[in-house]
């Protein structure tokens, strides 16, 4: 398969496999790549941009491109048609760009955010000597989603985003990825003249798509006036929205300022008529992950009954007994969710799920049991027999993860920690392909 320097290819011969692109990331992506196709068709037609396109029969079926920042290059695209060996021609397209890249002798760091139209090129690039850091994609559909209020203190100020806003939000986004994982996928965070430079990009350029400032906001802290958090959204396609970027100063993390500021983007997109909006997170970045959340509660449903939309049921013998019941000590009051029957598990399925990749996590209070007094959350559940369970034991002091298939448990990891009865408690798991971590309180 001939593999051509992308300089020597016209718009003309090229602009069928462009044109089924920018199809693919509507469909999949929801996101109008139409703007980002002109601009390199401008490139191409000056002959300046630099990169590759593998041909068969004489017609492109696969190309890639790249350009140079400073002491970086950076893979810009890679994409082939679906109609043709993916993987192959993929990996061919990445290799000529890489020799191409290496051949550069000022050229000190490779950067690649491919999508997954260039099909599996992972083993490549790890043979290659990359680092691999997964995303993941989200869409949230805007009409049906709950409708939240974002919790906001006096101590804190919310402002819609300003043009003077770019060098304090620079100094924020410097500071909020110290040490973090986005910090070794972009090295534009690791300075303040670096995420300078990444803030004019996502609201001056258009590869974000177009800055919707009356949807992006910065947080400040009431007393020292400083700003310590920030999202900003950019318009994608038409009523498609996307958070190009969402962060916390460290001090002020984990009280939820995060998902306020989530919150109240959507509200503002949902007031401008949006009807969705997307996000992408490295999988262990968990911070924007929970706004997309679905909160279930059992607060209108009946009492002495099991939930509605949900499967009650055990895996092995006896009777598990599953009723919503009225709890004034719940930490969302008033209803919770009670198991009081007997069996070897009792689990309670929510119906309609399916969740690859995320997390779950459930509040529960161990009130009575001889042989166990415990609770837990269940994820990749095929039915009552076949699922993943993290339990939290408080008549061992354990917690434990258990792979269950057939009906049969089995033990993938126990650890010793202390699980109070009689009093609630947080368990949370995080899971991503075969990677699963576990939060008691």
């Amino acid at each position: 398969m001939p593999i051509l320097d992308l300089r020597q290819v016209s718009v003309r011969q090229i602009d069928r496999l462009l044109e089924e692109e920018a199809r693919h990331w509507r469909d999949e992506l929801h996101w109008d790549y139409r703007g980002a196709i002109e601009l390199i068709k401008r490139f191409l037609d000056a002959h300046a941009l630099a990169g590759a396109v593998a041909l068969e029969n004489g017609q492109p079926v696969g190309y890639s491109f790249y350009v140079l920042e400073d002491q970086k290059g950076l893979i810009g695209g890679l994409y082939v048609s679906p109609r043709h060996s993916q993987q192959a021609v993929g990996c061919k397209l990445l290799d000529e760009v890489l020799f191409s890249l290496r051949a550069l002798p000022h050229v000190t760091r490779i950067e690649a955010q491919l999508m997954p139209f260039g099909g599996p090129v992972e083993e490549s690039l790890r043979q290659q000597g990359f680092r691999l850091y997964k995303r993941q994609f989200m869409l949230l559909k805007l009409d049906s989603a709950r409708q939240e209020p974002a919790r906001l203190s006096a101590a804190f100020r919310l402002e819609r985003w300003h043009d003077r806003y770019f060098e304090p939000c620079a100094k924020l986004i410097y500071l909020a990825y110290a040490d973090h994982v986005d910090g070794e996928v972009n090295d534009q965070y690791r300075s303040r003249s670096g995420a300078l430079k990444f803030l004019k990009n996502i609201i001056l350029l258009p590869g974000c798509g177009q800055f919707v400032p009356a949807a992006s906001f910065v947080l400040r802290d009431s007393v020292t006036d400083q700003i310590i958090a920030a999202v900003l959204t950019s318009e994608v396609s038409a009523g498609v929205g996307h958070i190009t970027q969402i962060c916390v100063l460290p001090g002020y993390q984990g009280h939820g300022l995060g998902r306020a500021l989530m919150l109240t983007a959507i509200r503002a997109l949902r007031g401008m008529h949006f009807q969705e909006l997307t996000l992408t997170v490295t999988l262990s970045a968990g911070l924007a992950i929970a706004a997309y959340a679905e909160t279930v509660n059992f607060d209108s449903a009946e009492a002495g009954k099991p939930p509605p939309g949900w499967t009650a049921t055990k895996t092995g013998k006896g009777e598990a007994k599953w009723t919503v019941e009225k709890e004034d000590s719940a930490p969302s009051k008033p209803n919770i969710l009670k198991q009081s029957g007997e069996a070897t598990y009792p689990v309670c399925l929510k119906n309609d799920t399916s969740l690859k990749s995320g997390f779950v996590e459930v509040k529960f209070k161990p009130i009575s049991g001889k042989e166990d007094q415990a609770g837990g959350v269940v994820w990749r559940a095929k039915d009552s027999d076949n699922y993943y369970i993290a339990r939290a034991n408080a008549l061992e002091d354990n917690v434990t993860i258990y792979y269950t298939v057939k009906g049969k448990r089995t033990e993938k990891k126990r650890t010793d920690m202390k699980v109070a009865s009689r009093e609630w408690h947080t368990l949370r798991v995080d899971f991503a392909d075969n990677h699963f971590t576990v939060r008691l309180d």
